[in-house]
């Protein structure tokens, strides 16, 4: 009898050792479809943001980011001025195309340092166009420190600070032909191709907030101080700023993607706002998130900024690829 009681107690206890290990090990699997993320990168408290390279991040972390792309602009009535006289109304459009690698480092936990280079070209696409606007390209590198001042549970600010140089180069037909025509010949300053350096630094605030594991906000501000674009001229101030309001599908919907909606915008000093103009910009960006390690988007950018020197409104449509990959 006594062996009998034995052998139950033994069983029972073996079952029930067998059933919590068993319970343990589907706890362990558990089998839910949702890209799990961890606190990293650019997430806080629960929520993952979705990365721009026109808006920065306040994030401290390490990566290595890069984007290209490629835009039009509306049909332009282009009008050739020569001697203060309009000859002709051409048409055409502009096309631009866009390259940018950039690499952050987190050096501590409160700061970071990055090294940014961009390559931005403008071209007319027919006769008209070129005659006016000739070929433009803009190379740029910049210096950044990324600073932690304050974070929260659901918020995080930093400081930015940058130090960029740009090497601006115009080929201007039409000003061209007016030179000649102003001297009578071709001299050595009047050039099809001028080439213009533009270093500034500047200061800014970069700023996040989690509305909930869904939603969040990202906003940034900068103000820079330097050389102007326009060759010769005086120092100027540059302003730019931007906000973007984001989600991501994956913590409640068990989908791997996100989007953002942004706005951002560049308050340029007198002399490079009537060579460049003062572009706004609005982007829909569609990213990845099924890796905690990397941001995979497609982003589509509609800009328009006033050409003071047609008296016009360009619109231009663009759309660019955004890789960034975490360490």
């Amino acid at each position: 009898m006594k062996i009998k009681i034995l052998i139950i107690l033994y069983l029972a206890f073996n079952l029930n050792s067998f059933s919590n290990a068993q319970s343990e090990y589907e706890k362990n699997q558990d089998t839910t479809e949702t890209f799990l993320v961890k606190e990293s990168g650019n997430i806080l408290n629960g929520h993952r943001f979705i990365s721009s390279t026109k808006i920065k991040s306040p994030f401290i972390n390490t990566y290595l980011q890069t984007s290209m792309g490629a835009g039009k602009t509306s049909r332009l009535d282009l009008p050739v001025i020569i001697d203060g006289k309009q000859y002709i109304l051409l048409t055409g459009d502009l096309a631009f195309s866009y390259l940018s690698f950039e690499y952050q480092q987190a050096v501590k936990d409160w700061i970071a340092f990055s090294a940014n280079i961009n390559v931005i070209g403008r071209l007319g696409t027919d006769v008209g166009s070129i005659f006016y606007q000739g070929i433009n390209f803009d190379i740029g590198y910049e210096l950044g420190w990324l600073l932690k001042l304050y974070k929260n549970e659901n918020m995080m600010l930093s400081g930015t600070l940058k130090l960029t140089n740009n090497s601006f180069t115009f080929m201007n037909f039409q000003s061209f032909v007016q030179g000649v025509i102003d001297s009578g010949k071709i001299t050595p300053e009047n050039k099809i191709v001028e080439n213009t350096p533009a270093t500034t630094a500047g200061a800014g605030l970069a700023y996040a907030y989690t509305i909930n594991k869904m939603f969040g906000i990202t906003a940034e501000a900068l103000i820079r101080y330097g050389e102007s674009a326009e060759r010769f001229s005086e120092d100027e101030w540059t302003f730019k700023y931007g906000v973007s309001a984001d989600a991501d599908l994956n913590p409640d919907y068990s989908v791997p993607l996100g989007f953002a909606l942004s706005y951002f915008g560049v308050a340029r000093g007198k002399n490079s706002a009537s060579l460049i103009g003062d572009p706004h910009n609005i982007l829909f960006q569609i990213n990845y998130t099924g890796k905690n390690d990397l941001d995979l988007g497609l982003v589509f950018n509609y800009q328009w900024f006033k050409d003071s020197s047609i008296d016009q409104t360009i619109n231009f449509t663009n759309v660019y690829l955004d890789i960034k990959y975490y360490f």
